[in-house]
């Protein structure tokens, strides 16, 4: 969230927080920017327009052209009621607007609705992802584990060569769970990777074991 009145950064964040949602906050756009490049992981953000130094739009478009965040949800506040700035900040790249004086309510609403858009969408297309790869993948395991076994049974003195064959065969079983994994996917959990980047994570367990 970014504003920089005090008052409502209260006001919003206790009422986000009573709604279960995680709050970070800035208190202006200079701040915020940091922030966006400290933390890529946020699921939307709640933007002021009339801030000074930075403001508003400086911040929307400064997330609209970063590429991870290029379709980060973000909910502008204003206190403008004509329709040709809220156009104007909609073709800027907002996703949605809510004016000046708001109801905690109806910002809760949008942001619960906004985040479940974003959330249901990633998860599409991680599906759609998993499936075509895991069909591909399957292709060539089928024939990888099979060629191993047929060379397995071929060296049933060799014990040195089957020591090596039966650790490939143990990679191509973990390769295996990979892709049914990949395939089952239906809650899409980020994690960081190199760089901006982020990767789909396929054992969150582990993360939770360590």
């Amino acid at each position: 969230m970014v504003d920089d009145d005090p008052s409502i950064r209260m006001v919003l964040t206790k009422g986000l927080k009573k709604d279960g949602f995680e709050v970070s906050q800035a208190v202006g756009g200079q701040e915020a920017i940091k922030i966006i490049d400290s933390e890529s992981q946020f699921d939307l953000i709640l933007l002021d327009v009339m801030m000074p130094v930075v403001d508003g739009r400086q911040v929307l478009e400064y997330i609209r052209s970063n590429k991870i965040l290029a379709t980060l949800p973000v909910i502008v506040l204003t206190a403008a009621g004509d329709e040709q700035t809220t156009n104007e900040l909609l073709a800027s790249g907002a996703t949605d607007f809510v004016r000046k004086p708001f109801s905690l309510t109806e910002i809760c609403a949008r942001v619960r609705t906004h985040i479940g858009h974003r959330k249901a969408a990633r998860n599409e297309i991680a599906v759609a992802l998993g499936v075509a790869a895991a069909h591909h993948i399957n292709q060539r395991l089928t024939t990888l584990l099979g060629n191993l076994e047929l060379a397995m049974r071929c060296a049933p003195d060799k014990a040195e060569i089957r020591e090596y064959l039966e650790v490939c065969r143990e990679d191509a079983m973990m390769l295996a769970d990979f892709v049914k994994r990949f395939s089952t996917l239906k809650d899409l959990t980020l994690r960081p990777y190199v760089g901006e980047s982020m990767m789909i994570d396929l054992f969150p367990e582990l993360q939770k074991e360590t």
